[in-house]
């Protein structure tokens, strides 16, 4: 290889022939980088022109550096990227040295798809199904490992870190949970008032509304909220640590991940729904009421009296109940998802998707328990 300083004796020329698909590339003169190199766009042209084969030369290079180099492995690159036999002749022994030595990429073939037929497809559902049912049930023992822990030992519970998630939970979701339930308030006001102004029975949307709301539309809207807004960010959070490693760091520091992790997330959730829905049901009988007053014309009072007189404790009662049960899956569900996430920026996206997914079903499936069970 010449130094720096080198005279250019012979500008650098190629010399291109194609001969029944074989392409010969033959390189002359003085090929360093301070020579004025030629243009390569015939080149490119002719390799993309149904070339079969691809052959250099360079044994009339009188003196080379690495501007050469480069361009030998450019087209090399070229040939393998087209599946097109590549050739180096006649170069000079340090160049071919040099160019041997070179890593070479290959670009494995893609393998046909086999489309999965009904039984196969039908197995690895099923073993999807049993892997998830197997989590499941692997992270609800563990959850109460640690309930059971934490009631024997109250101070193993990180009490701070559960007052803060309390804040996420409660007061910053007050806004959402509010406009939401103020809105299927004056929904169901509005939809039982056109049935019900055709017998003359308007006062009557209050029951509709107070017992509606109390029973199943207010726990059920504070929890898919929360499902959205909660439940998302827990399988977020502990997504990204477990892509961080910051799980593992735990476990081999002795620390259970359900305990230090979830644990705290499910405790300021559940504690948190019942004053949600107690706020919904409130917003969401203003709501009623504001229809009833301004479209009915019915009184402020008479609402208030028919809406306290159809409410029973009872449907109070179960309200929260739902509420706590569909709290403690909301937490658990984003919590597991988190935890059994992919170690990617992808896996993250998934866990946060499938733990609203499965919350909402979960939901939508207690509720349907819990309407079978009550008495009509």
């Amino acid at each position: 290889m010449p130094s720096v300083d080198a005279e250019i004796t012979a500008p650098p020329s190629l010399r291109v022939q194609q001969d029944h698909g074989c392409l010969s590339v033959s390189f002359q003169g003085d090929w360093i980088w301070r020579a004025p190199q030629p243009a390569l766009e015939p080149l490119d042209q002719v390799l993309a022109a149904g070339v079969t084969e691809v052959r250099c030369q360079a044994g009339e290079v009188k003196q080379w550096d690495s501007s050469l180099l480069a361009l030998l492995l450019r087209l090399r690159r070229q040939c393998e990227q087209a599946r097109i036999p590549f050739r180096a002749e006649a170069l000079p022994p340090h160049l071919k040295r040099l160019f041997e030595n070179a890593p070479v990429i290959t670009w494995p073939e893609e393998a046909a798809r086999k489309r999965a037929g009904f039984f196969e497809g039908a197995g690895l559902k099923g073993k999807s199904l049993l892997e998830g049912a197997y989590h499941a049930v692997h992270f609800t023992g563990e959850c109460a490992q640690a309930v059971a822990h934490v009631c024997r030992f109250p101070k193993a519970l990180r009490w701070p870190e559960c007052k803060l998630i309390m804040q996420e939970c409660g007061p910053a979701s007050l806004g959402i949970v509010g406009l939401v339930s103020f809105l299927t308030g004056c929904i169901l006001a509005w939809q039982g008032a056109l049935q019900l102004r055709q017998f003359g029975a308007e006062i009557y949307v209050a029951d509709l509304v107070g017992v509606a709301l109390v029973r199943e539309m207010g726990p059920i809207m504070v929890a898919i909220v929360l499902a959205g807004r909660i439940g998302a960010s827990f399988a977020s959070q502990l997504a990204t640590m477990e892509a961080s490693e910051e799980v593992d760091a735990l476990r081999t520091w002795g620390f259970s991940p359900v305990q230090f992790l979830a644990l705290p997330r499910m405790v300021a959730l559940t504690c948190m729904i019942p004053v949600l829905v107690l706020y919904a049901d409130l917003l969401g009988i203003v709501g009623g009421m504001a229809v009833g007053i301004g479209v009915l014309g019915l009184a402020q009072s008479a609402f208030l009296s028919e809406t306290w007189r159809a409410l029973h404790l009872a449907d109070l009662q179960i309200g929260i109940l739902k509420s706590l049960v569909f709290a403690i899956g909301i937490a658990g569900i984003g919590c597991a998802s988190g935890l059994k996430a992919e170690r990617s920026a992808e896996g993250v996206g998934t866990a946060t998707t499938s733990s609203v997914v499965k919350s909402i079903l979960f939901i939508i499936i207690v509720d349907a328990i819990f309407g079978a069970c009550s008495k009509p």
